[in-house]
């Protein structure tokens, strides 16, 4: 993200449910089905319709972009796994520990002391993040984790929400076009729809 174009790297950040599908099927043994692949994808391409990343897509930096996509994409199924076990707020719960441990070691290489003003968005955040684990943990534990992937797509709309309420950025036709092909991706990710899709194509 710091050495990246925002939009190249939004393309990265929303790419994780391409993978989410093909490691659940790895390593948790989870059914993967035409429809989950079908919707990572769609969502996939509803994003790069949204982000419009440009030619500086693909670049060394992209590597580093792609490895972080695909370590969320573990990370999700991980969590996937976790929940079988573990409820929700003992696995976020050690997430932020362990997290915190870890980013505790680069903070120290440019560390300086915050306003009043970063502190206070730099809390908000930390809250936001852990109730959003906390909904993402109760999530996997009720729906396969390749199900559960394409939902992530949807954060790229709210994004959007935010920009015109907060800095008033009107989405142009093409970012319009991205949502609608978000949204149904989304939808594809209900099963009953999946298998109204299935019983058509067969």
């Amino acid at each position: 993200i710091a050495n990246l174009k925002l939009s190249n790297a939004m393309v990265f950040s929303y790419s994780s449910p391409i993978f989410i599908p093909l490691i659940a099927w790895l390593f948790l043994k989870e059914k993967i089905t035409k429809s989950m692949i079908f919707a990572a994808v769609i969502g996939l391409v509803g994003v790069l319709f949204v982000a419009k990343p440009d030619q500086g897509l693909f670049n060394a930096l992209s590597f580093i972009g792609l490895g972080a996509c695909f370590l969320s994409a573990m990370a999700f199924v991980t969590v996937r796994a976790l929940t079988s076990t573990e409820p929700p707020e003992r696995i976020v719960f050690y997430f932020c520990i362990f997290g915190s441990l870890i980013s505790s070691i680069p903070m120290f290489w440019h560390w300086r002391i915050f306003t009043w003003h970063e502190l206070v968005l730099l809390i908000a955040a930390g809250l936001l993040a852990n109730i959003s684990q906390l909904f993402m943990s109760y999530a996997y534990s009720l729906a396969p984790a390749g199900q559960i992937g394409p939902m992530n797509y949807i954060a790229i709309i709210f994004a959007g929400i935010w920009g015109f309420v907060f800095w008033h950025e009107l989405p142009d036709l093409f970012s319009i076009i991205g949502i609608f092909i978000i949204l149904f991706a989304i939808l594809l990710c209900n099963p009953f729809l999946q298998k109204k899709l299935l019983s058509r194509f067969k």
